[in-house]
């Protein structure tokens, strides 16, 4: 897919994402059985619908990118919402108290994460979100040539 076909609905799926996180109790981040953002009036699957129809998806391939996106986004903002910590230093004192108290040879790729990965200076959990998001952006092809 051409850079222009994901830079606008990689934008704004962006966009919600930061907008459900900012808000608390926000009601695009439902409790189970409830509705994900796509189902919000102006959310990702509103806008997104047009660019993928547009960009040559099939009604049918469209449906399936939106359940991915939307699936991801809501999984995503889920995740990141239930994390124990919320920025740098409590990353740090959360998987310190975790290392601390796992045998050293018990999960040993868990702690190589940590302490290569999660705690090396820079690292933010939300900047997973963007890599997350390239990949299933990329993975979508049109199945219809776009239309005139």
């Amino acid at each position: 897919m051409s850079s222009s076909r994901t830079a606008a609905p990689s934008s704004g799926l962006r966009a919600v994402r930061s907008d459900d996180l900012s808000r608390p109790g926000n009601s695009s981040v439902p409790a189970a059985g409830g509705r994900g953002p796509a189902a919000r009036p102006g959310g990702p699957g509103r806008s997104g619908l047009g660019a993928l129809r547009a960009g040559g998806f099939s009604v049918t391939m469209t449906a399936h990118a939106v359940s991915l996106i939307d699936s991801y986004l809501y999984g995503f903002v889920l995740q990141e919402s239930s994390l124990p910590f919320s920025g740098t230093e409590e990353l740090a004192e959360v998987a310190g108290a975790i290392l601390r108290d796992l045998p050293a040879d018990a999960h040993p790729h868990l702690a190589e994460l940590a302490t290569e990965h999660a705690l090396k200076p820079g690292y933010a959990y939300a900047d997973e979100f963007g890599y997350g998001l390239t990949l299933i952006l990329d993975a979508l092809h049109p199945d219809e040539a776009p239309p005139p």
